[in-house]
């Protein structure tokens, strides 16, 4: 998809969405219809034949379909997405910027977010769709409101990424027999169902029930429960604990010396791992003080304020002794 194919489909997005959120649409089949019979592409004067090309006529199904799947999810998840955004402290806001912008946020967090498009894509493209309805003058503004959006939902995605990571470990200390391949597979057929079971009500009891569930997993699809990107962020540090594991319990024995690693609850030993294999072998690119306010918090969700407190100290020892190079020295000692 070129850059001035993308331009086309955003614009006919906003411009959809400035329509039904201004006036409603009813039926959106309907609307969609109506939409590109209206839409004008070349006038009688333009055309050498001297007919009008309407949209219908001028863009292919597959065009019209990028369009409409797009303004589907948009204005079937309104409210969820305004919300978000919301709560990200944007410096554009729907109630005293255009509809226009606003609607050009929305598109973008669902690009963002649900698509899984790059940040230069928004952030390099964004202008031209400003651009084609006159607002070109407000694009610092909506730069900066497109790289603040950005910068929130790729924090929030990593901590999500990290409970996901977290939660196949402890599924991986629960059930030994598991693989790991197998854990991680499970796991996601399990977010799965749980996207499921929200989006349709299953049967409660009954015969039902069985050809519900089999009708659930043979529409398996791991793309509906996270994006790509961030499936790999989670298993990418559940192979790499798994692959370190005797290096990393021994280092976590060693710091929690009044904590034999049986004793550990299985939340804070699996947070420990997950947080002592990204600062050993992820430090390039994350820093120590993230990982350890991240496991930190991960620890007081799924256990409690004094868990927490535990974790810090012994995380905040172990990035001592890495920083300064004495982690081998100190583990051979013991």
């Amino acid at each position: 998809m070129d850059k001035a194919f993308r331009l086309e489909i955003r614009v006919h997005v906003v411009e959809m969405l400035n329509r039904i959120v201004s006036g409603g649409t009813g039926d959106l089949k309907e609307f969609f219809n109506g939409y590109w019979d209206g839409v004008v592409v070349q006038t009688a004067e333009e055309n050498p034949d001297g007919r009008v090309v309407t949209g219908r006529e001028f863009y292919t199904v597959a065009t019209r379909c990028a369009v409409e799947d797009r303004v589907s999810y948009i204005a079937a998840n309104l409210g969820a997405i305004d919300r978000a955004l919301l709560l990200l402290d944007l410096p554009v806001r729907p109630d005293t910027d255009s509809p226009v912008v606003w609607n050009v946020m929305r598109m973008g967090y669902h690009e963002f977010e649900v698509l899984d498009y790059p940040q230069s894509r928004l952030v390099n493209e964004y202008r031209s769709v400003l651009a084609r309805f006159g607002l070109e003058k407000g694009w610092n503004l909506m730069h900066e409101a497109l790289r603040k959006m950005v910068v929130a939902l790729r924090k929030q995605k990593r901590r999500q990424g990290r409970e996901w990571a977290m939660q196949m470990l402890f599924q991986l200390d629960m059930n030994p027999g598991l693989s790991v391949d197998e854990a991680i597979d499970l796991f996601w057929r399990q977010q799965w169902s749980f996207v499921h079971a929200e989006r349709n009500e299953p049967p409660s009891d009954g015969p039902e029930v069985m050809s519900a569930l089999e009708a659930e997993y043979s529409n398996y699809n791991p793309d509906n429960v996270a994006a790509r990107q961030w499936r790999e962020f989670a298993e990418a540090r559940v192979r790499g604990v798994c692959g370190h594991l005797d290096e990393i319990d021994g280092a976590i024995a060693t710091y929690a010396k009044a904590w034999p690693m049986h004793r550990l609850g299985t939340i804070e030993r699996n947070v420990l791992r997950l947080a002592y294999y990204e600062m050993r072998y992820q430090a390039d690119d994350i820093p120590a003080a993230v990982v350890i306010n991240e496991a930190v918090d991960l620890v007081k969700y799924f256990s409690d304020s004094e868990a927490g407190r535990f974790t810090n100290g012994i995380l905040d020892e172990m990035r001592r002794h890495l920083e300064s190079g004495q982690e081998t020295a100190v583990r051979e000692e013991q």
